[in-house]
């Protein structure tokens, strides 16, 4: 069985989906003035930001080469954004939510690159063995 590129979208895009479902989950209507629900809240935003870029990589990505490329510089920009926030706010304790999701861009960027690599590694070396197998 192959494994492209869009295997691994879906793949993808369905373990989003259930992240986001599970923080609407737990929303259950909380008082607007709850900081667990102002922090769902965000959390739910950067997870369906993810999930929009999941979609434009799909888009935009014809291969897992592509895909690491676009993924690599969405990380670079976001490091730059994030160090650019963390010297205008001179490294103070409490950080506005800009530097926090700059932040969190650039990690699931990351774990994202290592998701890929792992996919890769998993199914593309199983294909390439069954593909040198004798008959």
């Amino acid at each position: 069985m192959q494994h492209t590129i869009q295997d691994f979208i879906v793949h993808e895009r369905s373990e989003m989906s259930k992240n986001i479902d599970r923080i609407k989950h737990g929303l259950n209507g909380g008082d607007a003035d709850d900081p667990h629900l102002a922090g769902q809240l965000e959390l739910l935003a950067l997870q369906e930001e993810h999930l929009q870029f999941i979609n434009e990589l799909s888009e935009q990505a014809v291969s897992f080469g592509d895909m690491l490329v676009i993924c690599r510089q969405h990380l670079i920009d976001n490091e730059q954004a994030h160090a650019k926030i963390a010297r205008k706010e001179n490294h103070t304790v409490a950080h506005g939510s800009d530097w926090w999701r700059t932040l969190d861009k650039a990690q699931f960027c990351s774990d994202f690159i290592n998701r890929i690599h792992t996919w890769q590694q998993t199914y593309l070396d199983q294909e390439d063995e069954a593909h040198d197998r004798p008959a």
